[in-house]
């Protein structure tokens, strides 16, 4: 059985990690998606710890990437 062991963040690391405040990331969790707001990424509340996966920010990073029109990559 392979065992994999993910990358576990606090809330302020993730906000450094992600370049965005606090604030978004806990408006996010007490209200949901909205619409005409971004959506923030995945959480784990254990107890009252908030985590963030590596993983999980990555995968929200790259959902909202845009290229510039004529992009030859």
């Amino acid at each position: 059985m392979k065992e994999t062991k993910q990358k576990l963040l606090t809330e302020m690391d993730a906000c450094r990690y992600l370049g965005v405040s606090r604030s978004f990331l806990a408006q996010g969790r007490m209200d949901g998606n909205l619409p005409n707001r971004t959506p923030t990424p995945p959480y784990y509340k254990i107890g009252r710890m908030i985590r963030y996966s590596v993983e999980d920010l990555d995968a929200w990073l790259e959902k909202y990437r845009r290229y510039p029109k004529n992009f030859n990559a």
